[in-house]
């Protein structure tokens, strides 16, 4: 999900850093677009490494794949 989100997001020109995080946070599971809420980042960088680091520390079983994949998983 990362990777196609980047190159969509990447050909947007007229777009704040606050909507490109609220679009990021649209395609994750919901147990990560909650934890990225909650934080409030202000720009996709910050949101989507920490979408990562969650899901490497936190996923269990095919969950675990859904922020690199994409989708909203099972």
């Amino acid at each position: 999900y990362v990777a196609a989100f980047r190159h969509i997001i990447c050909k947007v020109e007229e777009m704040s850093d606050i909507d490109k995080v609220m679009h990021f946070q649209k395609g994750l599971v919901v147990e990560i677009k909650q934890e990225v809420k909650l934080r409030q980042f202000r720009n996709t960088t910050d949101a989507i490494s920490f979408a990562l680091m969650y899901d490497r520390t936190h996923a269990v079983g095919s969950r675990r794949t859904n922020v690199n994949r994409g989708g909203q998983g099972p």
